[in-house]
């Protein structure tokens, strides 16, 4: 039904691949620095 609306049903149908796209990359970031922060202190508590 939203592909039926030509003012807002097709700019949101566009729009969710690339805020599907923004949520991936943005969690992908988060699990990275979790991960270097979470070494960091490791290595910190063995020294």
């Amino acid at each position: 039904m939203m592909a039926n609306d030509p003012e807002v049903g097709r700019k949101t149908l566009l729009l969710i691949p690339v805020i599907a796209l923004a949520l991936v990359v943005g969690w992908f970031g988060v699990r990275r620095r979790v991960t270097r922060t979470e070494n960091e202190e490791l290595t910190d508590l063995t020294r």
